[in-house]
């Protein structure tokens, strides 16, 4: 029996297949580049329909939300004291850094530096179980000072009950430590997000240009997609995780072996995932022009195929086209 195997047809294929990836990663960076500069300018308020916040007086009367009051604590400094239990945290702001962090009070209090006046700082609001930190419009403002920021200090009964997180931020970071919170969903376009020491049941991060990292913390699920930022993730997951990048590098190390496995997909970027020793996966991989490798197996790959290590129960997708692949021992 005698087989004929055409080289130029595989190759063409292949090189169809990398030509569409390529075009596709792209059409994503330039979707990126469009969003950011429409956000921007929204700030900037050179395009007024694309302008981030809304009118607080509007919002406060229409709602019936509780606007809360700040006591000046120095120059553009004011701070808002809560003293009530709330299980839910919603902000969104603009250019100013955001820390979240846990003090030794009884009371919650969140300081807000702001380079605005008045009407354009960003305001703190209850609304039943959720405090809501939101900045207003600003039409024709211009971005005068970067070092503007939201610091809120979370008591500690706070901090381990917190139920929903929901931060949502054009230019500035995220920084979030010690915290206990059922779900917390953290964007930014352009600013980066570190999550430090924190127990969290389900996290989605994502970021434009911003990069996204964690360190030290219990995850059961993560979902977190970035541009061209990169994501470095040290955390124990004990579920899942789906991580996705054009031209960042990817990379996960957890003590803990995922249960239900997980997805990672990037561009050109690096994968690197670092695992336990475990009873067994199988890696479902692909790439087109990058390196693959898994230790555990003691296997060099190319292109595309299985890699069954001890009993296989777990399985993880892995794709790239240009950039390595690697599963480690941690």
């Amino acid at each position: 029996v005698s087989y004929t195997v055409d080289l130029n047809g595989l190759v063409a294929e292949n090189l169809k297949e990398a030509t569409i990836k390529i075009i596709l990663a792209s059409l994503w960076i330039l979707i990126a580049l469009i969003l950011t500069v429409f956000l921007v300018r929204g700030i900037q308020g050179n395009l007024p329909s694309f302008s981030r916040g809304f009118n607080v007086k509007d919002l406060w009367e229409e709602s019936g939300e509780t606007l809360l009051e700040g006591n000046s604590v120095g120059n553009n400094v004011e701070a808002v004291s809560i003293g009530e239990k709330f299980s839910s945290l919603d902000i969104e702001l603009i250019n100013e850094k955001l820390i979240v962090e846990v003090w030794e009070e009884n009371y919650t209090e969140i300081i807000i530096d702001s380079s605005f006046d008045d009407s354009k700082r960003p305001k703190v609001y209850v609304n039943g179980d959720t405090v809501e930190i939101k900045t207003p419009k600003r039409n024709n403002a211009k971005l005068r000072n970067f070092n503007d920021s939201v610091i809120v200090k979370l008591s500690k009964s706070v901090a381990e009950n917190l139920f929903d997180l929901d931060v949502d931020i054009v230019s500035g970071s995220i920084n979030i430590s010690d915290i206990q919170v059922t779900k917390a969903s953290l964007s930014t376009v352009s600013g980066s997000i570190h999550l430090d020491n924190s127990n969290l049941l389900k996290l989605s991060a994502d970021s434009v240009s911003g990069s996204l990292k964690t360190n030290n913390c219990k995850i059961e699920e993560i979902s977190a997609e970035s541009v061209s930022g990169s994501i470095n993730f040290v955390a124990d997951v004990s579920k899942s995780f789906e991580l996705g990048s054009v031209s960042g590098s990817i990379r996960l190390e957890t003590n803990t072996m995922p249960i239900l496995g997980g997805d990672c997909e990037s561009m050109s970027g690096s994968i690197k995932i670092f695992l336990p020793e475990n009873d067994g996966f199988k890696l479902d991989y692909e790439s087109i022009s990058g390196s693959v490798s898994n230790e555990f197996t003691s296997s060099k790959l190319k292109k595309s195929g299985e890699n069954v290590y001890k009993n296989g129960n777990i399985e993880f997708d892995v794709e790239s086209v240009s950039g390595s692949i690697s599963f480690s021992k941690i």
